[in-house]
């Protein structure tokens, strides 16, 4: 098999790297707590495979200065999150559309089941709401009567003013509802173009995210259409609580893992191929799966972003290589993976509130 090479460059300068070190605390700059010898296991993470990654197909080589970089800036412990249990009935759809300003008709709530048979989701239409409610507090919603495009030439929008006005749209919204989550703030407003059958679709969504030891978690995004009318939300935040801090690994480690079965590398031409790829940033984030996946926690990553080409087709496209970030001593051994990323055994039933 042809192998891969793969070269990480530094993101941003080591000074500035150097600078953001100033910032941490104390704690994530010395020695790891007495209190990580008591910690449970939890459920390890199974990431969706994009493709299968094998340390013999692979050579991973890094720009020096990189590691040092991250090794400053990245912390040695983060805290692990558990996804409070909670399954969406027929109450739990009645009070978003109350919320919302359509009430549910009494003959509707009287012949509308109390839960759905899987109990992972409940589905409920209610004039122009659609309403689908996920495991967690994770919540979507649309509004058949508002349409979140713009139809070019008959009609367009100065995209500044519609950023603007996306976020004052959302701000107000959620002013109203309350539907935002406890320690969400408003990230960037994200504006797509979509071109297709004679006009353009414009769609702007303001993303809200969390952040824990200063690192994002979950995504909260409300869509505003041309008219400045909010017409969906989309919640992948679920309810949380902590379980413990726990230690993680190195940048160092985790590059060791990018040729493990534990990684998930995203972007890369089809097994075989020669390919060649640049990271040009290290990051660290939560993941969160999709909005209705039943995860039993919520726990770091790192990903390892940037670009990959190959040369027998002459493109470049973006690649994305993640690895989760508990160390493995701390990690449950694997039984039966299920959909949601994550494996259901006797560490997940141990965890608070199983």
């Amino acid at each position: 098999m042809t192998r891969r090479r793969f070269t990480l460059v530094a993101c941003c300068a080591l000074a500035a790297a150097l600078g953001l070190a100033a910032h941490r605390s104390p704690a994530a700059l010395g020695t790891l707590p007495s209190e990580a010898a008591s910690l449970r296991q939890v459920p390890p993470l199974v990431l969706p495979r994009a493709m299968a990654v094998s340390s013999d197909a692979c050579e991973f080589t890094f720009a020096s200065g990189v590691l040092e970089a991250a090794n400053m800036y990245f912390p040695q412990e983060m805290p692990v999150y558990e996804a409070v249990r909670s399954e969406p009935t027929l109450e739990t759809a009645c009070a978003l559309s109350e919320l919302l300003g359509e009430p549910v008709p009494n003959d509707m709530r009287a012949s509308a089941p109390e839960r759905f048979p899987t109990g992972s989701f409940y589905i409920l239409q209610v004039g122009d709401l659609y309403m689908s409610c996920f495991l967690h507090g994770n919540d979507s919603v649309t509004w058949s009567n508002r349409k979140p495009f713009l139809r070019t030439p008959t009609r367009e929008m100065d995209p500044a003013v519609g950023i603007d006005e996306t976020a004052a749209a959302a701000h107000a919204f959620l002013e109203h509802t309350g539907l935002l989550p406890e320690g969400a703030h408003l990230t960037r407003v994200v504006s797509t173009r979509i071109a297709g059958r004679g006009q353009v679709v414009l769609v702007r969504s303001a993303v809200y995210r969390r952040f824990h030891n200063g690192f994002p978690e979950g995504i909260f995004a409300v869509g505003v259409n041309c008219d400045g009318d909010v017409c969906s939300i989309k919640r992948n935040m679920r309810d949380l609580r902590e379980v413990g801090v726990y230690p993680i690994l190195s940048p160092d480690e985790a590059r060791e893992a990018l040729s493990s079965d534990a990684a998930r590398i995203e972007g890369l031409s089809r097994p075989g191929v020669f390919a060649e790829a640049t990271i040009e940033s290290v990051e660290m984030e939560y993941y969160d799966g999709a909005a209705g996946w039943d995860m039993d926690t919520i726990q770091p990553i790192y990903c390892f972003k940037g670009t990959a080409s190959d040369p027998s087709r002459g493109i470049v496209r973006e690649v994305k290589a993640t690895v989760p970030a508990v160390r493995p001593e701390f990690v449950a051994p694997l039984e039966m993976a299920r959909p949601g990323g994550q494996a259901r055994g006797a560490a997940s039933r141990n965890t608070p509130g199983h």
